[in-house]
């Protein structure tokens, strides 16, 4: 189970500059939503999502300059870095409703900084609440996960977050989705079961147990992560026919780590469960220092390294033998990346995100990780698909470059690519490390 962060006390009241914005705008709250510090965090999560659905109402009945007007002036304070994580969360959720059109770089933002250790137990319950409501599943369940394990909550605590996190999940997108098509009904029944027996182990006993709690918290997330997964779900769909031909005591590798918690992209954790589940050591390599933090308090080391270093350059130097090697790593140009995620990219490269460094960086990757993947093993580029004959994305010139040398590449979808190693004998059972 991941390691304990002190907790924070209390919660934060909402800045003096947002409380003189909203009464100003004409948002401010009751006095039945004000918050008290001797509140329990249930409660006080409560009161923050109240909050929250407060202000999408207000905000809804005002007139476009008005509401406009709110949202310039809160991005002024976001850009003085005068809001908490929390009121920067909380903007995230609203801001849609007031541009009237979605806002993928936002919500970007709001995902990464659902990791923050500023955040209180209640502030994580509290966006639990709110990514439930939204639809964003994989998010609301890995913020009641840290809430969990951040301050190990007696029963009582823990089934009354489960029953506020399952009412938001039931009066969200994928409830009325479920009644729609069979794979969507699939997947809200799956759900169902999942929560239901989650609050029924929490019920049978008279103490919480921390071990069974984190597993079945783990599961969960997995069940969710399946959702719209990208080239990971394809890894490890290979990945899990491979293993039985490979030796014991290999790696699994992914170079670029999860950043944001969003639906199909939360790789980090499928990957790294399914080590544990098969007995492989995971490593996670990561340029962005807050990145591999967040990662270490949140799956802790035993089986897992946590390794911070551009992809290309730590594989230059690995020395262990790979099962599975997982590149998701520089990204190509698109006009949804985050403020937050090219500042990044800046202060470690020096450059803004393009495609000529994103190509080179996977190619060197594969050319130094290649050497120490086992014979049989599988090696998986994401975001990579066919453009008018020529290979686009993260593998544009590492895929052409693994064809030349004879490896196989057994499935192109979901926008990724799958080789297998070539044999140096062509029998599995003798598969050994290889160099070419």
């Amino acid at each position: 189970m991941p390691p304990t962060m002190p907790e924070t006390a209390g919660t934060r009241l909402v800045s003096a500059e947002v409380e003189a914005l909203d009464r100003r705008i004409g948002l401010a709250m009751p006095g039945s939503l004000k918050l008290s510090r001797r509140t329990s965090s249930c409660g006080q999560a409560e009161l923050l999502a109240e909050q929250v659905a407060r202000r999408r109402a207000l905000l809804g009945a005002l007139p476009l300059a008005r509401r406009q007007e709110w949202e310039q002036a809160m991005e002024a304070l976001m850009d003085r870095q005068a809001l908490s994580c929390w009121e920067v969360i909380m903007f995230a959720s609203l801001r849609p409703d007031v541009s009237d059109g979605p806002d993928f770089q936002r919500w970007q933002i709001a995902t990464k900084l659902i990791r923050s250790p500023e955040l209180t137990t209640a502030e994580l319950l509290s966006a639990a609440i709110e990514f439930a409501r939204q639809g964003r599943l994989v998010a609301a369940i890995y913020a009641l996960t840290r809430s969990f394990c951040e301050k190990k909550p007696k029963r009582f605590e823990a089934v009354r977050a489960v029953c506020l996190v399952m009412a938001a999940i039931n009066d969200d997108l994928l409830r009325r989705s479920a009644q729609t098509d069979s794979v969507s009904c699939r997947s809200y029944v799956q759900l169902q079961e999942a929560c239901v027996s989650l609050l029924l182990g929490l019920l049978r006993c008279s103490e919480v147990d921390q071990v069974q709690l984190a597993d079945r918290m783990e599961r969960l997330q997995v069940l969710l992560g399946q959702r719209g997964a990208h080239g990971h779900a394809l890894a490890l769909k290979w990945m899990e026919q491979q293993l039985p031909h490979l030796p014991q005591g290999g790696w699994l590798v992914e170079v670029g780590c999860s950043r944001e918690i969003i639906e199909g992209q939360h790789s980090t954790a499928q990957l790294s469960s399914f080590a544990r589940r098969h007995g492989l050591t995971f490593a996670g390599i990561d340029l962005d220092p807050d990145n591999i933090e967040a990662l270490r308090r949140e799956f802790g080391d035993q089986g897992r390294h946590w390794i911070l270093g551009k992809g290309e350059e730590v594989l230059a130097e690995w020395t262990m033998p790979m099962a599975g090697l997982y590149l998701d790593a520089y990204d190509f140009w698109h006009r949804s990346h985050s403020e937050i995620r090219e500042k990044v990219y800046r202060k470690t490269y020096g450059a803004e995100i393009n495609d000529a460094a994103c190509h080179q960086m996977h190619l060197e990757a594969v050319r130094f990780g290649s050497r120490h993947l086992l014979s049989g093993g599988v090696l998986c580029i994401d975001d990579t698909w066919l453009d008018s004959g020529q290979w686009a994305g993260k593998g544009a010139l590492a895929v052409p470059w693994l064809l030349e040398r004879g490896w196989s590449m057994v499935e192109a979808a979901n926008r990724a690519v799958v080789f297998i190693k070539p044999l140096l004998d062509g029998a599995l059972s003798e598969v050994t490390l290889d160099t070419c």
